[in-house]
């Protein structure tokens, strides 16, 4: 059966609940028969009052199939065996579940961590080999690495420098008192980043990369191994892009990546994303939580401190 006739089927024949996590601006389920488990993401109309931003989560869910696709075509063993976009709203795949035995943030054993961080690493890596889609896939989105610059950087002057420290001080208060010292840190260095950052060459020998490697993002199991999800700003990106957000999303959350910094680690591109998360750390949201706000200061302190452990402020 197709996972449209399996959605559409009468809610007796379901068990349907909402999923914890992902982009708030789409309602998430879980979607269960009696022998199938399904994940959908929904285009929710009701939580947009701007149509642009509207049509673009539409496209940014056509073009996460568009990727499903193409990297099964290209045999990419790292992402679900079943995906469709439905309906015009919804992205339907399968589902990798905590009780059936797959893990979304890295184990605590020490061997298995050690395996699960080589195979992500491994499977983010192979990402790279696969030839850039030949068929347009952006429409009205601007393309990823743009982004990041033209939302970072390229957006960051004297005046935001001042915001975004006045933003960091005003909510240190609310972070973990463990990271207090590091954001300081981050603070004492903000101008000398800005300086780096001007000065870095914008790389032209792009790869293809899935952009927001992140442990919520990956799935992964003692015996299937590694499944990769959310490719909505899969696009062109500099190698080690992936094992960099990775490894800084590791850090972030604690873990020692000392090990895998040498190989996997790309400091310019740590730089890059910084700036990305410290100038949307000024945006408002919608609820005026600082939730958000704090956990992107928190990627931007985990990569400034790998940063600085290279020797490179």
């Amino acid at each position: 059966m197709k996972l449209k006739e399996i959605f559409n089927l009468p809610k007796d024949y379901l068990t349907i609940s909402p999923a914890i996590g992902g982009h708030m601006a789409y309602d998430h389920l879980l979607i269960d028969t009696s022998d199938d488990h399904l994940f959908a993401k929904v285009h929710n109309p009701i939580k947009y009052t701007d149509p642009v931003r509207e049509k673009h989560s539409i496209n940014y869910l056509k073009k996460e199939q568009f990727f499903l696709k193409h990297l099964r075509a290209n045999q990419y063993q790292n992402v679900p065996k079943r995906s469709e976009f439905i309906n015009g709203t919804t992205l339907i795949m399968d589902a990798f579940r905590l009780e059936k035995q797959w893990q979304w943030r890295a184990p605590i054993n020490m061997g298995d961590k050690h395996r699960y961080i080589y195979e992500v690493l491994e499977a983010l890596n192979k990402i790279n080999l696969i030839k850039e889609p030949t068929h347009k896939y952006h429409e009205i989105i601007r393309p990823t690495y743009e982004t990041l610059w033209a939302e970072g950087w390229d957006n960051i002057d004297d005046q935001k420098i001042i915001d975004i420290r006045t933003k960091i001080i005003e909510i240190i208060n609310e972070t973990d008192s463990s990271h207090r010292d590091e954001t300081n840190r981050l603070l004492d260095d903000l101008n000398s980043i800005q300086k780096i950052a001007s000065k870095l060459d914008k790389p032209t020998n792009l790869v293809l990369s899935h952009n927001d490697a992140r442990q919520s993002n990956i799935a992964w199991h003692k015996e299937k191994g590694v499944m990769i999800v959310d490719w909505s700003w899969a696009d062109m990106a500099p190698k080690k892009a992936d094992t960099t957000m990775f490894l800084i999303d590791l850090a972030k959350n604690g873990h020692d990546v000392t090990n895998y910094i040498n190989d996997y680690f790309d400091k310019e591109h740590a730089i890059v994303m910084i700036g990305f998360w410290l100038s949307h750390s000024l945006h408002k949201t919608r609820d005026e939580s600082n939730t958000i706000r704090i956990q992107q200061i928190a990627s931007a302190v985990a990569a400034h401190k790998l940063v600085k452990s290279l020797g490179s402020l």
